[in-house]
């Protein structure tokens, strides 16, 4: 999929996840990248509670996450339970103003 990231802002998707155990492949790269002002991505995965604390401005818990990168290749991540889950793609350029499109991968696989 791809999906835009404002500036200094945050973009989420959501997913479901029916049976356990569950492994979520991710990956993505930033299709729009400007070398003189380089966007960056962090990844955060979500529960609902931590999406409604980041809706909040509270970002300080997440079950997962990944530095902010300008890509990153497949990465496997075990989810600890079923239901329904949050990715959170959150833009940061410190010297910039610019939003990123980000293209992304997400397979859920299941062992059961």
């Amino acid at each position: 999929g791809s999906l835009f990231v404002p500036f200094n802002g945050i973009s989420y998707i959501t997913f479901t996840v029916t049976s356990m155990p569950s492994i979520m492949n991710v990956s993505f790269t930033i299709t729009d990248f400007i070398p003189n002002f380089p966007q960056s991505i962090a990844l955060y995965l979500l529960t609902p509670q931590q999406y409604q604390l980041f809706l909040e401005g509270t970002y300080t818990l997440s079950t997962w996450s990944y530095p902010y990168a300008t890509s990153l290749s497949i990465t496997q991540v075990s989810l600890p339970s079923t239901g329904v889950w949050y990715l959170a793609f959150r833009e940061q350029n410190p010297g910039g103003g610019f939003p990123a499109t980000v293209s992304y991968s997400i397979k859920l696989t299941s062992s059961v």
